[in-house]
């Protein structure tokens, strides 16, 4: 094998390098090969840190996951970059890290823990380094040597990182009501049954709904303005923070979850810097709270799949789609039996024309507009509509379940 990676690096007679070059490039080879597969390196971090780190096992948030995920790859990318280039990392490109560390201790994440995360990190891209089949060539495990110096100094460089951005934060922060409710909020979203009745704050006690806020823009101080903003402007009891995102828990007057949500829309541009807000269900206790978030994240995820008109997502267009989804088969079922009559008609207008019409309750000049086509365009397309399905159309009961299956398979789709 080694003669082959010899003639791949340097072949004889063009490239009379020595057995040692060879065997550094051969690293760098390995490192461009695992750089593409950056992504599935930091999966597998995270799946270690979840083993042997209780603040990470404890982790449920799908964004929190997203977002560790996310700088563990910033981290393998920037290891694997030296040992390609052979080039130093300059303080720019930990900048990822550090924000990344500035987050955790905004979560509430132990100092300790974060530090040890990074430690497990390293281990893991060593270990995905030498085991590869062409470090275990006697020449390149040569080399392995000098790159094993080169991890601990990458993970010093790590720890440095991590703890210098960590304790500014933290000291930025560390107000002892402003900590506790950072880490309250992050259990109340993840595990609300282990709340103390004493820990359980009186706003979650009353009517409120939990809104996800995405920003444009995802730097650490953009996040705590919206944050700050939604405090001024919403009421925000508490809130937190995501890779991209804000947390927050807003109190709704009794009854007034939709007049609520309608001058949220209607304000929307006051919040400068966020880009889209789910709206989860009304909550009253700390479980349903958890709830709440669950649903706001649902809108998000499911309202432009389904063509809900944004920028304000609430759960409540989408909630229907969200219990069929539960059931895949049963949904399934009941694509199948709702879209039947589509099966008489092929056109490629059909199911887009069908859409935009239900959903705009009948009205052609709306349609025509959504589906970016003459109005007289509609009117002759639903001429063409025939027997069972022409009647459905007009029926609202009828036209109601095809809407629902229409929107209800493309998200199936769109999950696999």
């Amino acid at each position: 094998m080694w003669l082959a990676l010899r003639q791949m690096i340097g072949p004889k007679g063009q490239d009379p390098t020595s057995d040692l070059e060879v065997a550094r490039r051969v690293v760098e080879v390995i490192a461009g090969r695992q750089r593409e597969r950056a992504d599935e390196i930091a999966r597998n971090i995270f799946d270690n840190l979840k083993d042997e780190i209780p603040e990470y096992g404890n982790i449920s948030d799908d964004r929190l996951v997203d977002d560790v995920r996310s700088v563990s790859r910033a981290g393998v990318v920037i290891w694997l970059d030296m040992l390609r280039t052979g080039r130093p990392a300059g303080p720019e490109d930990f900048e990822p890290i550090r924000e990344g560390a500035r987050r955790r201790a905004r979560q509430g994440f132990d100092h300790y823990a974060l530090l040890r995360a990074w430690r497990i990190a390293v281990r893991v891209m060593w270990r995905q380094l030498i085991s590869d089949p062409a470090a275990l060539e006697p020449q390149v495990t040569q080399v392995l040597l000098e790159t094993a110096e080169a991890a601990m100094t990458y993970s010093d460089q790590l720890s440095l990182a991590v703890t210098d951005a960590y304790l500014i934060e933290a000291g930025r922060s560390a107000r002892d009501s402003e900590r506790r409710r950072s880490v309250l909020m992050e259990l109340i979203l993840s595990h609300p049954e282990d709340l103390n009745a004493s820990d359980v704050p009186v706003e979650l006690t009353r009517t409120h709904v939990v809104i996800v806020a995405e920003a444009h823009e995802a730097a650490l101080q953009d996040l705590d303005r919206i944050g700050l903003e939604l405090q001024r402007r919403a009421a925000a009891a508490s809130w937190t923070v995501r890779s991209d995102a804000v947390v927050a828990i807003v109190p709704i007057a009794a009854g007034g979850r939709a007049g609520w949500i309608a001058r949220l829309g209607a304000n929307f541009g006051q919040l400068g810097g966020v880009r889209r807000v789910g709206v989860g269900g009304q909550a009253a206790n700390a479980v349903q709270t958890r709830q709440s978030y669950i649903e706001a994240t649902e809108a998000l995820s499911y309202g432009d799949a389904l063509g809900i008109e944004g920028p304000v997502y609430d759960f409540v267009a989408i909630g229907p789609y969200s219990l069929l989804l539960s059931q895949p088969e049963r949904a399934a079922r009941f694509i199948d039996s709702a879209l039947a009559p589509l099966q008489q008609m092929r056109a490629a207008w059909l199911e887009p024309t069908l859409e935009a019409y239900i959903a705009r309750q009948g009205r052609i000049k709306e349609t025509a507009l959504a589906l970016q086509v003459h109005p007289n365009t509609v009117k002759y397309r639903l001429a063409q509509l025939r027997g069972p399905l022409r009647h459905s159309v007009h029926d609202p009961n009828l036209s109601a379940q095809l809407l629902i299956a229409l929107r209800l398979r493309r998200l199936l789709e769109a999950a696999g």
